[in-house]
């Protein structure tokens, strides 16, 4: 006897599981289409597999304010607290010149760890709600309406604001979670990510990670994801912060210095092979000019590397005396001058921008492409010091 239709799709019916690469165009799909950015996203996958790094590459690139918020250990009164009004209150208010004709009551007072989501100014966001299945059960009972009705008792959401989640596999056995309501998981979309070499590799070309990391990577797949001990556990945000110790190495003296501080963040075997990639790349590696630039550098990544290691060297007369030579020698902004602004501190990039302020961009779209990036990246810089200026008045 034939299977009903309804038993040939349970029985065809599996997880859909998505590598790193191919969810975050899915992911800025849905935040940036009017139709569904108010619908919530959850991403379940390990620890350390790149679900923050997806989340804030896409805030970043459409200029979006952004809040990380990690719910293990928080509290409710983290979110929100109440406040009792007195008549008293009522009197000194009105003393002090804030006539106010309401009633004393309770009201809620939303905390800093949110707050900015919820003003209504016009401004667009995403609110990132990480470890959710690490958060005690009094704090769900908050998140349940936060996510159900996009508000907390009388404050509603600014609904430019969009909210995606994470959490680790209920099965994910380094790590106390709690599996979450079936009523409170169908009111997110779901998708399922797991580990994947070929997305890493091609984020950390994009990303200048180390290329000494993405090498060993390259000779040893299977350590992208993998336990060394109780205490080291090799994954993508471990390669990254790796990724910057190396970086950190470009002017070190004492060799052993090095290779000991990678063993004692890799483990033995890993850390040595590193190192010995790592001061194979080194010793090899050569100064540029302006010459060897021009032309070449944002399809080359040995010299976007030597210039991430000037900068985070500080060596931003060194820059600054590239770039301006650069920029005095062209007749027109090309993607080569462009990527180099955007890799540079602002400030030097600034010095460069304005002596070429005059000039045409070349006509393609990858010179559109590049300049995009940079009016995003100069953007940003400088919502953040505002921000960071609001925070200290």
């Amino acid at each position: 006897m034939n299977k009903s239709t309804t038993e040939r799709i349970v029985d065809a019916h599996e997880d859909i599981i998505f590598s790193v690469k191919d969810i975050q165009p899915i992911i800025e799909h849905l935040l940036t289409s009017e139709e569904t950015c108010r619908t919530p996203i959850l991403l379940i996958g390990e620890s350390g597999i790149g679900k923050t790094a997806i989340t804030r590459q896409i805030a970043k690139k459409n200029n979006w304010d952004y809040i990380d918020v990690r719910f293990s250990g928080h509290l409710p009164e983290d979110i929100k607290i109440p406040t009792v009004e007195t008549w008293s209150d009522k009197y000194y208010k009105n003393e002090l010149g804030y006539i106010d004709t309401s009633n004393p009551g309770i009201s809620i007072q939303l905390m800093n760890l949110i707050k900015r989501a919820f003003v209504h100014n016009g401004s667009t966001g995403l609110l990132d709600l990480e470890e959710i299945n690490r958060a005690t059960p009094e704090t769900m009972n908050v998140l349940f309406q936060l996510i159900g009705d996009r508000a907390l008792d009388e404050h509603t959401m600014n609904p430019n604001w969009r909210i995606i989640g994470s959490i680790n596999p209920d099965t994910d056995s380094k790590f106390t979670v709690n599996v979450l309501d079936f009523a409170f998981k169908r009111r997110w979309l779901v998708f399922k990510l797991r580990p994947d070499l070929k997305s890493f590799m091609a984020w950390g070309q994009e990303n200048n990670i180390h290329p000494a990391v993405l090498q060993f990577l390259k000779e040893n797949p299977d350590a992208l994801y993998k336990e060394i001990t109780d205490d080291i556990n090799l994954m993508p945000a471990i390669w990254e912060r790796t990724s910057n110790i190396l970086y950190s190495f470009e002017h070190i003296q004492n060799n052993k210095i090095g290779s000991d501080i990678l063993k004692a963040a890799l483990g033995a075997s890993v850390g040595i092979s590193l190192w010995n990639i790592f001061y194979n790349i080194k010793s090899k590696q050569k100064e540029y000019t302006v010459i060897d630039m021009i032309g070449n550098y944002a399809d080359d990544l040995k010299q976007q590397i030597y210039v991430k290691s000037l900068s985070d060297a500080g060596h931003i007369s060194e820059l600054t005396t590239i770039g301006t030579g650069w920029a005095s020698s062209v007749k027109e902004v090309d993607q080569h001058l462009l990527k180099f602004c955007h890799d540079v501190p602002i400030d030097v990039a600034q010095c460069i921008l304005t002596i070429v302020k005059d000039l045409e961009l070349a006509d393609s779209d990858v010179v559109r492409e590049e300049y995009s990036k940079l009016v995003n990246k100069m953007i940003y810089n400088k919502n953040n010091e505002a921000d960071s200026l609001q925070e200290v008045n």
